[in-house]
């Protein structure tokens, strides 16, 4: 198993989502989790994505969009963290 983690603001359009439905497109997941972190203007949605032993396209790990381990944020005091 691997896993990919995505950060995606809730307020316009970035190249997040694009690498996220890219990912979930080539199939192979296990499963999706997704979160929304409520913090006004800052506000984004995470994805952890669980994938079957495939290794993450490198357009993706080249622009930061995806990253294999602990996955911690903080906004607003607010702090997440999956393993």
């Amino acid at each position: 198993m691997a896993y990919s983690f995505f950060q995606i603001p809730a307020h316009g359009r970035s190249e997040a989502s694009e690498d996220l439905n890219k990912l979930l497109a080539g199939g192979r997941i296990a499963s999706v989790r997704k979160e929304f972190v409520a913090a006004g203007e800052q506000s984004f949605w995470a994805f952890c994505v669980e994938h079957l032993d495939r290794p993450v396209p490198a357009s993706i790990n080249q622009r930061g969009g995806s990253k294999a381990g602990t996955f911690s944020i903080s906004v607003g005091g607010h702090r997440a963290r999956t393993v």
